[in-house]
Protein backbone atom coordinates (compact mmCIF):
# COMPACT_ATOMS: atom_id res chain seq x y z
CA UNK A 1 0.00 0.00 0.00
CA UNK A 2 2.79 2.39 0.95
CA UNK A 3 4.51 1.76 -2.39
CA UNK A 4 1.33 2.55 -4.30
CA UNK A 5 0.88 5.79 -2.37
CA UNK A 6 4.46 6.77 -3.09
CA UNK A 7 3.99 5.95 -6.78
CA UNK A 8 0.91 8.20 -7.01
CA UNK A 9 2.80 10.97 -5.24
CA UNK A 10 5.67 10.65 -7.72
CA UNK A 11 3.26 10.85 -10.64
CA UNK A 12 1.75 14.02 -9.19
CA UNK A 13 5.18 15.56 -8.71
CA UNK A 14 5.95 14.94 -12.39
CA UNK A 15 2.47 15.84 -13.63
CA UNK A 16 0.64 18.05 -11.12
CA UNK A 17 -2.49 18.20 -13.30
CA UNK A 18 -2.87 14.40 -13.34
CA UNK A 19 -6.13 12.94 -12.09
CA UNK A 20 -4.26 10.37 -9.99
CA UNK A 21 -4.86 12.75 -7.09
CA UNK A 22 -8.18 10.98 -6.58
CA UNK A 23 -6.96 7.38 -6.21
CA UNK A 24 -4.12 8.72 -4.07
CA UNK A 25 -6.60 10.48 -1.79
CA UNK A 26 -8.75 7.35 -1.52
CA UNK A 27 -5.72 5.29 -0.49
CA UNK A 28 -4.69 7.90 2.04
CA UNK A 29 -8.23 7.96 3.46
CA UNK A 30 -8.36 4.15 3.63
CA UNK A 31 -5.17 4.30 5.68
CA UNK A 32 -6.59 6.85 8.11
CA UNK A 33 -4.51 9.71 6.74
CA UNK A 34 -7.47 12.06 6.43
CA UNK A 35 -5.55 15.34 6.51
CA UNK A 36 -3.19 14.11 3.78
CA UNK A 37 -6.18 12.93 1.74
CA UNK A 38 -7.85 16.33 2.15
CA UNK A 39 -4.67 18.07 1.03
CA UNK A 40 -4.37 15.88 -2.07
CA UNK A 41 -8.02 16.47 -2.89
CA UNK A 42 -7.75 20.25 -2.43
CA UNK A 43 -4.81 20.40 -4.85
CA UNK A 44 -6.50 18.10 -7.35
CA UNK A 45 -9.81 19.93 -7.22
CA UNK A 46 -8.05 23.23 -7.80
CA UNK A 47 -7.07 21.78 -11.19
CA UNK A 48 -10.17 19.61 -11.75
CA UNK A 49 -13.15 21.30 -10.06
CA UNK A 50 -15.54 19.21 -12.16
CA UNK A 51 -14.48 15.94 -10.49
CA UNK A 52 -17.71 15.19 -8.62
CA UNK A 53 -16.60 12.06 -6.79
CA UNK A 54 -13.49 13.90 -5.58
CA UNK A 55 -15.75 16.64 -4.23
CA UNK A 56 -17.75 14.06 -2.31
CA UNK A 57 -14.63 12.45 -0.83
CA UNK A 58 -13.24 15.90 -0.01
CA UNK A 59 -16.44 16.66 1.90
CA UNK A 60 -15.93 13.47 3.92
CA UNK A 61 -12.29 14.36 4.64
CA UNK A 62 -13.19 17.90 5.68
CA UNK A 63 -15.64 16.53 8.24
CA UNK A 64 -13.15 13.92 9.49
CA UNK A 65 -10.55 16.65 10.00
CA UNK A 66 -13.05 18.93 11.80
CA UNK A 67 -13.07 21.56 9.06
CA UNK A 68 -16.81 22.05 9.36
CA UNK A 69 -17.06 25.52 7.82
CA UNK A 70 -15.27 24.36 4.67
CA UNK A 71 -17.44 21.24 4.61
CA UNK A 72 -20.63 23.32 4.82
CA UNK A 73 -19.45 25.58 2.00
CA UNK A 74 -18.63 22.62 -0.21
CA UNK A 75 -21.96 20.96 0.64
CA UNK A 76 -23.77 24.14 -0.44
CA UNK A 77 -21.86 24.14 -3.75
CA UNK A 78 -22.65 20.47 -4.40
CA UNK A 79 -26.30 21.04 -3.45
CA UNK A 80 -26.53 23.97 -5.88
CA UNK A 81 -25.19 21.78 -8.65
CA UNK A 82 -27.23 18.66 -7.97
CA UNK A 83 -30.50 20.51 -7.34
CA UNK A 84 -30.38 21.63 -10.97
CA UNK A 85 -30.89 18.03 -12.14
CA UNK A 86 -34.30 16.80 -10.91
CA UNK A 87 -34.21 13.84 -13.29
CA UNK A 88 -31.24 12.44 -11.39
CA UNK A 89 -33.25 12.60 -8.17
CA UNK A 90 -36.31 10.95 -9.77
CA UNK A 91 -34.22 8.11 -11.17
CA UNK A 92 -32.46 7.65 -7.85
CA UNK A 93 -35.85 7.46 -6.11
CA UNK A 94 -36.96 4.79 -8.60
CA UNK A 95 -33.79 2.79 -7.96
CA UNK A 96 -34.32 3.04 -4.20
CA UNK A 97 -37.96 1.95 -4.50
CA UNK A 98 -36.89 -1.14 -6.44
CA UNK A 99 -34.57 -2.23 -3.62
CA UNK A 100 -35.42 -3.98 -0.40
CA UNK A 101 -36.83 -1.63 2.23
CA UNK A 102 -36.21 1.35 -0.03
CA UNK A 103 -39.69 2.85 -0.02
CA UNK A 104 -39.04 5.40 2.77
CA UNK A 105 -35.79 6.55 1.20
CA UNK A 106 -37.47 6.66 -2.19
CA UNK A 107 -40.20 8.90 -0.81
CA UNK A 108 -37.67 11.35 0.62
CA UNK A 109 -35.68 11.49 -2.62
CA UNK A 110 -38.92 11.82 -4.65
CA UNK A 111 -39.83 14.81 -2.50
CA UNK A 112 -36.49 16.42 -3.34
CA UNK A 113 -36.98 15.67 -7.04
CA UNK A 114 -40.37 17.36 -6.97
CA UNK A 115 -38.97 20.42 -5.18
CA UNK A 116 -36.03 20.69 -7.55
CA UNK A 117 -38.42 20.42 -10.50
CA UNK A 118 -40.17 23.57 -9.28
CA UNK A 119 -43.15 21.98 -7.55
CA UNK A 120 -44.17 23.83 -4.42
CA UNK A 121 -44.94 20.83 -2.25
CA UNK A 122 -44.32 20.77 1.48
CA UNK A 123 -43.58 17.90 3.85
CA UNK A 124 -46.83 18.77 5.55
CA UNK A 125 -48.73 18.07 2.33
CA UNK A 126 -46.84 14.80 1.90
CA UNK A 127 -47.58 13.63 5.43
Amino acid sequence: MKEKIEWYQEVLELEPSSKVFFPLARLLAENGRFADAASALRQGLDRHPEHFEAQMLFLEMLVRTNRDEEAEELARDVARTTSGYPTFWRKWAEALAAGENGMESSLAVSFLAARFDGNRISWGEVI
